[in-house]
């Protein structure tokens, strides 16, 4: 069954300026976790079907990324997010050294194509870490399966613990500048959240930031909100500058129940249209940064949506 086209619908009112939309602090919430098993994996090495089995980034690098040649990081762990997201951690040569990645940037990973007919083929693919920037010793990239995404299907289908992947980076053109925006709307779409979340973090983390946050999450089902808890504990601690928006297109039948949402978070039914956004943009299209990062179809939706209501600043990841 394909998806309906419907208006998206907040549970109430709900402004970011004002204190009155935060839901009581002793509301109870729904744990959502992810992941239930570590699935680890020991690579037979004299297995030929995998890609690559020695590491060309040396612990001993000055800097385990280049933007312009690709490093090979060796796949650490593999863990099962939900019944179609998987996280693949990737080791650092140093165990103190962190990947540094700058919010709103991302890696590129480059792999043999798992499709028959093109085995000779190489496959380069953007992701940003979900992990931390500061995180030690490894950093983590998490990847819906798609049957014909060919990176996606490598990874989820044929690499194992153990195998060594070709990764360059930093490469985007995203800059962060504290206080450049009063309010910052990051509109994403599945796993379209991470440069979202990487970017939501450094504006909480920075103790200069005073510019507002609006997450917009949309996903089919509950289950799909990958990394719910964390954006649920960000918008109840930052309740003053942080808030968030799950927007389901499948959602269950007590999704609006006003029991089941965190301070600072709001849930929504059908899809991010124009009276949604109307409803989080508080602030003038000259002091508003938008950013969305999605599906090509939902971005392209998103910026339509944004350009009637006058909003032109937009970047796409």
């Amino acid at each position: 069954m394909e998806d309906t086209p419907q208006h998206g619908t907040l549970g109430s009112s709900w402004s970011l300026a004002s204190a009155s939309a935060k839901v009581a602090a002793g509301a109870t919430a729904a744990a959502v976790i992810f992941g239930a098993a570590y699935l680890l994996y020991k690579r037979n090495s004299s297995s030929s079907s995998h890609y690559s089995d020695a590491p060309l980034a040396q612990a001993d690098d000055a800097r385990f990324l280049e933007p312009l040649k690709f490093k090979r990081f060796r796949l650490a762990h593999i863990e099962e997010v939900n019944y179609n997201v998987k996280l693949f951690r990737f080791e650092l040569p140093d165990a103190n050294a962190t990947l540094a990645l700058p919010p709103g940037r991302h890696v590129t990973l480059r792999a043999p194509s798992p499709l028959a007919g093109e085995n000779n083929k190489l496959i380069l693919r953007p992701y940003t870490p979900v992990s931390p920037s500061d995180t030690k010793g490894h950093f983590d990239l998490v990847l819906k399966y798609y049957e014909q995404g060919r990176m996606s299907r490598y990874l989820h289908k044929t690499a194992q613990v153990g195998d060594y992947i070709d990764v360059r980076g930093p490469t985007g053109r995203f800059k962060y500048k504290p206080n450049e925006h009063k309010l910052v709307c990051l509109i994403a779409g599945g796993t379209g959240l991470t440069p979202m979340l990487a970017l939501m973090r450094e504006m909480l983390a920075h103790p200069d930031e005073k510019g507002q946050i609006v997450l917009i999450f949309q996903n089919r089902f509950a289950k799909d909100l990958i990394m719910r808890e964390e954006i649920e504990n960000l918008c109840t601690t930052h309740d003053d500058q942080a808030h968030a928006v799950f927007v389901l297109t499948r959602p269950e039948k007590d999704w609006m129940d006003p029991k089941h949402t965190k301070v600072g978070v709001r849930h929504a039914s059908g899809y991010v249209d124009e009276d949604l956004l109307r409803s989080v943009l508080t602030e003038s299209a000259a002091s508003t940064l938008c950013c969305t990062c999605g599906p090509g179809g939902f971005n392209d939706s998103v910026k339509e949506h944004l350009t009637a209501l006058g909003f032109d600043n937009l970047f796409t990841f």
